[in-house]
């Protein structure tokens, strides 16, 4: 018996040989051709049983794109849990007399990304505001004789990371925030050319409340009909202007696009207000916001350019804002669990949940939010998981949008095998995308067979140069339990002089060669 055993084994092995030279074989070949023969490749895929199926260029550092997003879920669902909720308060300072509050109302916020996002998993904002409404009515206020100050002060540091690059600061997807963050931080437009080249085409906000401190400038022109959509917003926090620059096609249908919004807490409280008014409540001095001197600063204020000196906090506007310990609180919302949000940062690739659920990580880890506290944080944590970093990863932000974000096939392997072996492996594996489901893979691998595609969950990652993909292949009989032969697969590409379309063929052959295996 023990023969036949032992037999069976060498012959387990050696078919395990086999495979590996396939899929070997093929991912040497493709890493030899254009387009990748002059880019940079880097795959490694190992499974459960200790198989190397594949590997190339494994332990070099690359850039991973939103193949970051991995490690920053994971790691929060490890630390905070997958039932972690973000909260956000309101409070006040002064006093409520005869049903009028004689001071401010604070919006909290606690760093939830969903807060008056168009989501499915995001409280609806009519839904919320009246939450909140309520809190209001249960404190006996029903006006208020102050601001509705958005407060987003547990959020400390700078709004983006400063290692993105300029260009993206103005997007959707290159959008930061501070504790208190409204709409995902967007602005909503629409886009129609002029009638000629040269004219200026027509931009109009599509936001509901507006932001009326803010003054955009139209620099754009209508562009030759085939000559492509170059409109760009220029924005920061550093005053209350913004300016759309580049062309617009002539001819080109209505386009539809949303842009970063720098000032997400007063956005937050100039939509309470407007939700209040309409409900008859009255708030006599209108929305605020907590300037970096930790000053009230109110429309007008944003308006007129107002900018308090440093040091002159005292000759200015002298409207100090009350420490959050010292206000009273009334009560508090809070946002969907972590495993929802991380989900949906997956799924979509949100960049902006990313980026909110690292800083949250920092402030409950580290006791701060800015960036160098939350990458501690989430370095300390994949430290207590086991992981060694040493030269194979370096993060800077949550998201994988910074350029200098490195890590080798080798650490993000090592990375999934530890997870997978965690008691996070469902929760995580429930936040990754399959080909032809839900989220950025719906359109991958659309001729490889049904059963083949429901068995891998990977987390993309592109930008201009970078094709990434890693994550898991459960085995063919649908497991997913810590005993099945999963593959764990990274596989990274860096400096393709071509575009995806061109690189994702290949790469979709190594995963369905890969799917073969077990």
């Amino acid at each position: 018996m023990r023969k036949i055993l032992f037999s069976l084994l060498l012959l387990a092995r050696a078919l395990a040989l086999t495979a590996q030279g396939s899929v070997q074989e093929y991912v040497e070949s493709v890493a030899r051709e254009e387009p990748l023969r002059s880019a940079v490749v880097g795959v490694l895929a190992v499974s459960a049983r200790g198989d190397t199926l594949a590997k190339y260029n494994w332990r070099s550092k690359l850039v991973p794109a939103s193949n970051m997003k991995l490690i920053t879920t994971g790691v929060a669902l490890q630390r905070l849990g997958a039932g972690y909720r973000f909260e956000t308060a309101l409070g006040y300072d002064g006093e409520i007399l005869d049903g009028c509050l004689h001071g401010n109302l604070y919006i909290i916020g606690g760093g939830d990304p969903t807060l008056g996002a168009e989501d499915t998993i995001a409280i609806p904002t009519d839904t919320l505001f009246s939450r909140w409404k309520g809190l209001l009515d249960a404190a006996g206020i029903c006006s208020i004789d102050g601001f509705v100050v958005g407060d987003g002060r547990r959020f400390a540091g700078h709004l983006e990371n400063t290692d993105w690059n300029i260009d993206d600061a103005g997007t959707y997807f290159g959008t930061g925030g501070d504790g208190l963050c409204f709409h995902e931080n967007n602005l909503d437009f629409s886009i129609e050319p002029g009638d000629s080249i040269g004219a200026q085409p027509r931009i109009i906000s599509l936001s509901r409340y507006g932001t009326p401190w803010l003054h955009i400038r139209n620099h754009t022109t209508t562009g030759a009909k085939d000559s492509g959509n170059s409109v760009l917003f220029f924005t920061s926090d550093l005053a209350p202007f913004a300016e759309w620059r580049g062309s617009f096609p002539l001819g080109r249908k209505r386009y539809l696009t949303s842009v970063s919004n720098k000032y997400g807490a007063l956005t937050a409280a100039h939509a309470f207000c407007c939700w209040l008014d309409e409900a008859g409540v009255t708030v006599i001095d209108g929305p605020a916001d907590i300037d970096r001197d930790g000053q009230i600063r109110s429309l007008e204020d944003l308006a007129a350019g107002a900018v308090i000196p440093s040091g002159a906090k005292e000759s200015f506007l002298c409207r100090k804002a009350v420490p959050q310990d010292s206000l009273v609180r009334i009560g508090a919302t809070l946002s969907p669990t972590l495993s929802e949000i991380a989900r949906e940062t997956n799924l979509r690739s949100d960049n902006f949940y990313a980026e909110m659920i690292l800083r949250g990580l920092g402030l409950e880890v580290k006791g701060a939010a800015d960036y160098d506290s939350a990458i501690a944080a989430e370095k300390a944590v994949l430290s207590k998981m086991g992981l060694t970093l040493g030269n194979s990863v370096h993060l800077s932000d949550g998201s994988g949008l910074a350029r200098n974000n490195y890590a080798s096939p080798d650490f993000l392997v090592r990375y999934l095998r530890v997870v997978w072996k965690s008691s996070i492996r469902g929760s995580f594996l429930g936040t990754l995308p399959r080909p032809g489901g839900r989220g950025t893979l719906e359109n991958m691998m659309k001729k490889a067979d049904s059963a083949v595609k429901k068995r891998i969950r990977l987390k993309s990652g592109s930008m201009n140069g970078v094709l990434c993909y890693s994550g898991y292949i459960l085995p063919s009989d649908g497991t997913a339990d810590g005993n099945s032969n999963v593959i764990f697969v990274s596989i990274l590409t860096n400096n393709a002089s071509v575009g995806a379309s061109k690189v994702r063929p290949l790469l979709e052959g190594i995963l369905v060669r890969l799917a073969a295996e077990n």
